[in-house]
């Protein structure tokens, strides 16, 4: 089964860490000496899955023979997670998290630590908002509160913002990780990039990328864009692949759709662009909301569901499929059409592999063709408990059989979704007989 396929690896908890704390929450553990203070410079160790215990193993030692206060993930799952951003996109990244009281000199820790990770230079992506040592390794730092969200600095209280640069501390406090730092990585042709298109919104983040709302500088009118950006090594799911990788993939869908019929519902591409370690996708941006939030908000009809349907169609009439089809992947424009706007799990009808991201598999019945289950997953999509969504990979694994025999559809939207999903079942079983 597919939640099966990658075991977990999970890490035991010291059997002292000497500072009578515990995670409750089994995303962490704890170690070393007690913590000192309330409040200090924070040290973060960043890692991706293929290098999960290589990472650990390295850092740990470190700070086991300097006596260093820490607490680090229990498992590579839970790495993942992170990593992805389900834990919200300031925890990208963080492997370990050291912690160091005012009075300490971290300078020989991380002297050693720079010793012990160098083969892990540029493979790893900084957790967001904190100051990076620099020249690719996996370590940041930031000052910030050991418990709570209140800063004491100079005679005043300031909330510890974990989504704001820390570099304002060094104001009131001498850092002393500075003179420990080393030449950041040089992006020149991106920021070149970034300075033609303006990002002036941010609309979605994690580890192996983002999506970005931007302009163009160098057109000639205003016209709102898309900017989607993939990071090497950011977030590696478990066939290897990164955001890098599914950012070049979907290049290629988008260039392949351009010459079909259905061009004309997805966004039109304006350019693709590549450097060392990430690479940018230019699109058209569509004006209004995907399905999913029109299911949230009440707004979603069934000419919605009904004109999505159609527009997956289109695409596996160009001899492609969409990969993820379901209701946050569709925006309805201001003028009612519908658009399929996401594509990096998507492929060719006549080459079709399994695909981690996909957000749903079922178990029952057994579905061999790929536009049957692509229809099956959009109009599930419409009918899974929002309250109850998960990205758990054993939760999304579905019985449809189950599923129909006890669903209960909320409105009118959800039983014409029901109808078309059950249409569909016994097409398949019909088919299969």
């Amino acid at each position: 089964m597919f939640a099966n396929r990658y075991p977990e690896i999970v890490i035991p908890a010291p059997e002292d860490s000497g500072s009578g704390q515990r995670e409750t929450t089994g995303k962490w553990h704890v170690a070393g000496p007690p913590i000192r203070g309330t409040q200090g410079w924070k040290l973060y160790v960043s890692a991706v899955r293929p290098f999960f215990l290589e990472t650990l193993e390295a850092a740990r030692r470190v700070f086991a023979a300097h006596d260093v206060s820490y607490k680090y993930v229990s498992s590579d799952r839970v790495l993942r997670k992170i990593n992805a951003g389900l834990y919200g996109y300031s925890q990208i990244g963080k492997l370990i998290i050291a912690y160091f009281d005012s009075s300490d000199d971290p300078g020989p820790v991380v002297v050693a630590l720079k010793g012990a990770l160098e083969r892990f230079r540029h493979r790893s992506v900084l957790p967001p908002f904190t100051l990076p040592i620099g020249g690719g390794l996996p370590l940041s730092y930031r000052f910030g509160s050991f418990s709570g969200d209140r800063l004491h600095v100079n005679g005043r209280e300031y909330p510890d913002d974990r989504t704001r640069n820390p570099a304002w501390i060094r104001e009131y406090l001498e850092d002393p990780f500075a003179a420990l730092c080393e030449p950041p990585v040089e992006r020149k042709a991106f920021d070149r990039l970034l300075a033609r298109f303006p990002v002036y919104e941010v609309l979605a983040q994690g580890g192996k990328g983002g999506i970005f709302a931007a302009f163009d500088l160098e057109a000639g009118e205003f016209h709102d864009l898309i900017l989607k950006v993939g990071i090497r090594h950011g977030q590696i799911l478990p066939d290897g692949r990164d955001g890098m990788d599914l950012l070049r993939h979907e290049r290629d869908i988008f260039a392949r759709l351009a010459g079909t019929a259905a061009a004309d519902i997805v966004p039109r591409m304006r350019g693709y662009h590549e450097f060392g370690d990430r690479n940018v996708l230019v699109l058209d941006r569509i004006e209004g909301a995907d399905l999913l939030k029109r299911k949230l908000d009440g707004t979603l009809t069934r000419a919605h569901l009904s004109t999505a349907l159609s527009a997956l169609s289109r695409i596996h009439k160009a001899g492609l499929y969409v990969g993820d089809p379901k209701l946050a992947n569709f925006i309805a424009d201001t003028e009612g059409r519908i658009w399929a706007v996401d594509f990096e799990s998507a492929g060719e009808i006549a080459h079709v592999r399994p695909d981690p991201l996909c957000t749903f598999h079922f178990s029952r019945p057994r579905i061999t063709g790929v536009t049957a289950r692509e229809r099956i997953h959009l109009m599930y999509s419409a009918l899974h408990p929002i309250e109850e969504r998960s990205f758990s990979e054993t939760d999304r694994i579905i019985d449809l059989i189950d599923f129909v025999r006890s669903c209960e559809p909320a409105d009118a939207i959800e039983v014409w979704a029901l109808e078309e999903l059950k249409r569909e079942l016994v097409n398949v079983m019909q088919a299969a007989d």
